[in-house]
């Protein structure tokens, strides 16, 4: 009696077992088998067969369904796409699943592998779409799947743009720490270097950590050829911050790859003005106008240089006291000196632009300050009529 119970259990076990291997061939038959499309039915008898405690850790079983899903996504026809949500991340996991339950047999574990191969490609299409349509956290996670695709060993290959993609897609999605990341391994596997150094600089700008933005752009400066941008992005936080030292050192190593960029000469003579340095003030702007003699912003500015420097003259003029009469005549006609280089520009200015009434205001306070000098009388009359009818 003993042996007839074990006997009848064995018999029950080996039908239990049997009837799931019969759901894993009943899915391969709907849904594998070529020439079968009956994935409805495939997707019913392979969810059993993984659910099951007996298949559940199945390589074979995990490797179909994989295959299941896969040709669900490949499908061309709308009510195969109905079916199920996502069919290529599901037929990813299930073909992760199956390395994972990797048997004597290399058959289930090199399947899943090539499919892995294709469907890391795959995945990393589907992010671009999603990221074409702004749907960014999805394309997160594709161009995720495909990078961690890559990552496994068998397989150790990735598309050289992963990183950049995910790194683009996650900053959009509002992942900064993710983004941050990627870019770093982007540039790590030298992948848009300038761009991925650009964009660290800039998170970590938000981040508010301005020491992780200088160091970033100078550590690019240093490593990548074509640094011009990150060099202008440096420079103009130098000008902000008022370093107007730093930013002229970058300066000059702008100018020596572009020597006939007129913005640059322009940019420095600016911060040399802010730095009350007039004369290297004065011969910057004097190089952009080699460059162009029609760039109005640097007739302006040496037209306010040359203005300061007699306003200056005239202040040190009315602290010089009366009875040194000639100290003061010598004093006053430096600052007339000064005013005349001034008109000199601003009427320089007014050629390309007649009508400036700032410039034309300035103007005239300038030729009331040479009333007496020949000539100034009528040109302030003449200037002053003008202003007037336009007001």
């Amino acid at each position: 009696m003993k042996k007839l119970l074990i006997l009848n259990l064995l018999v029950a076990c080996t039908i239990v077992v049997n009837a799931q291997n019969t759901n894993v061939q009943s899915a391969w038959a709907s849904g594998l088998k070529p020439g079968a499309t009956q994935y409805k039915k495939a997707l019913d008898f392979i969810n059993k067969a993984i659910e099951h405690p007996d298949t559940k850790e199945n390589d074979k079983a995990w490797c179909y369904r994989g295959q299941i899903y896969h040709a669900i996504y490949q499908s061309k026809k709308s009510d195969d796409k109905a079916l199920v949500e996502e069919p290529l991340m599901i037929a990813i996991e299930s073909y992760k699943t199956s390395l994972k339950f990797k048997s004597k047999s290399d058959e289930y574990f090199n399947k899943s592998l090539e499919n892995l191969n294709v469907a890391r490609v795959q995945a990393f299409t589907e992010g671009i779409h999603f990221f074409e349509k702004k749907q960014f956290q999805k394309a997160v996670e594709y161009f995720e799947a495909s990078l961690e695709i890559g990552l496994i060993p068998q397989i150790n290959r990735n598309e050289s743009a992963v990183y950049y993609n995910l790194a683009l897609s996650a900053e959009e999605a509002g992942d900064m720490a993710k983004a941050k990341q990627n870019y770093i391994l982007s540039l790590e596997n030298n992948h848009e270097p300038l761009s991925s150094t650009r964009n660290i600089a800039s998170i970590c700008l938000k981040e508010g950590d301005t020491l992780c933005y200088v160091n970033t752009l100078k550590t690019g400066i240093e490593k990548t050829v074509d640094n011009q941008q990150l060099m202008l992005m440096l420079i103009d936080y130098y000008s902000k911050a008022n370093q107007y030292d730093e930013a002229i050192d970058y300066l000059d190593k702008a100018i020596e790859k572009e020597p006939e960029n007129k913005i640059y000469y322009f940019v420095k003579g600016t911060f040399y003005d802010g730095k009350g340095i007039v004369n290297e003030a004065y011969e910057a702007y004097s190089k952009v106008l080699q460059f162009d003699n029609q760039f109005i912003d640097a007739y302006y500015n040496i037209g306010v240089l040359f203005f300061n420097s007699g306003a200056d003259f005239n202040n040190k003029a009315n602290d010089i006291p009366p009875d040194k009469e000639k100290e003061y005549a010598e004093m006053r006609e430096k600052a007339a000196e000064e005013f005349i280089k001034s008109c000199e520009y601003f009427e320089k200015f007014l050629k390309f632009q007649p009508d400036d009434m700032i410039v034309m205001k300035q103007l005239r306070t300038i030729y009331r300050q040479l009333y007496s000098k020949p000539g100034f009388e009528e040109k302030w009359k003449a200037l002053d009529e003008k202003i007037k009818a336009i007001e």
